[in-house]
Order: C-alpha cells, then sequence, then structure tokens
C-alpha cells in the first residue's frame, strides 16, 4: 500500500492509479481526479470539496467522513464504497453507480443523484432534503431512518387539528 501525506490542492491527478492508496486526511481541494482508479483507496477524512471525480473508479474505497461538497461524480463508480457520515452536500453524483455502497448518516442535501444506480445502497439515517432522485435506479436500496419530508403539524385551531 502506498502511503501519501501531502496538500494536493488543485493538482491534475487525472487516469492516475492508486489502488489501494491510503489518503487519510489528504487536502485535495479542487483536485483533477477524474477517470483516476481509486479502487480501494482509503480517503477517510480527506477533504476533496470542488474535486472533480467524474468517471473515477471508486469501487470498494473507503471515503468515511470526507468532505466532498461540490464534489462532482457524474458516471463515477462507487460500488461498494464506504461513504459514513461523509458530506456530499451540492455534490454532483449523476449517472454514477451506488449499488451496495454504504451512506449511513451522510449529508446528501442539495446533492444530485439523478439517473444513479443505487439498489442495495445503505442511507439509513442519511440527511437527503432536496435531494433530486429522479429516475434514479433504487431496487434494493436500504433508506431505514433516510430523512424524509416531514408532515406539517396542524394548529390546534384548525378544523381537524390537534386536541
Amino acid at each position: 500500500m502506498i502511503t501519501l501525506h501531502t496538500v494536493l490542492d488543485g493538482w491534475n491527478l487525472i487516469r492516475t492509479h492508486g489502488r489501494n492508496l491510503d489518503l487519510r486526511h489528504a487536502d485535495l481541494r479542487g483536485a483533477d481526479l477524474a477517470r483516476a482508479d481509486l479502487r480501494g483507496a482509503d480517503l477517510r477524512h480527506a477533504d476533496l470539496r470542488g474535486a472533480d471525480l467524474e468517471c473515477a473508479d471508486l469501487c470498494g474505497a473507503v471515503l468515511d467522513s470526507a468532505d466532498l461538497r461540490g464534489a462532482v461524480l457524474k458516471r463515477t463508480n462507487l460500488i461498494d464504497a464506504s461513504l459514513r457520515e461523509a458530506d456530499l452536500r451540492r455534490a454532483d453524483l449523476s449517472h454514477s453507480d451506488i449499488r451496495g455502497a454504504t451512506l449511513e448518516r451522510a449529508a446528501l442535501r442539495g446533492a444530485e443523484v439523478w439517473s444513479a444506480f443505487i439498489g442495495h445502497a445503505s442511507l439509513d439515517g442519511a440527511h437527503l432534503d432536496g435531494v433530486d432522485m429522479s429516475r434514479a435506479d433504487e431496487r434494493g436500496r436500504t433508506a431505514t431512518h433516510a430523512d424524509a419530508p416531514q408532515p406539517r403539524e396542524v394548529p390546534a385551531d384548525v378544523p381537524g387539528g390537534r386536541d
């Protein structure tokens, strides 16, 4: 396993081959990781804000508690990846393959999951407010306690309201 502990802010790592890379806590803000082979990489607590990961292969990667706000993950392979408590607010996951991924307690508010494959993904406790999941293939996904629109409470003075 290769270990890399450095700041890579804005680096162009296109077509990087880094299977099983140890990138824990790496600063990869704005990095160009499009088409990178990062299968099995350890990106726990990595800062990937605004990074371009379009068409990257993150199959089996560990991105627990990673900051992916505003990252581009279009057409990305996230099969069996772990994204527990990852911050994916405003990230673009459209057309990605997220089958079998774990997104427990992940923040996905405002993310685009349009036309993604999310079957058998675990979204238990995930924050899904404002997530665009139109045309997503959700067969088999698990979302036991994921945020859902909450029913509004009816005021007591409205007919049929609280007693």
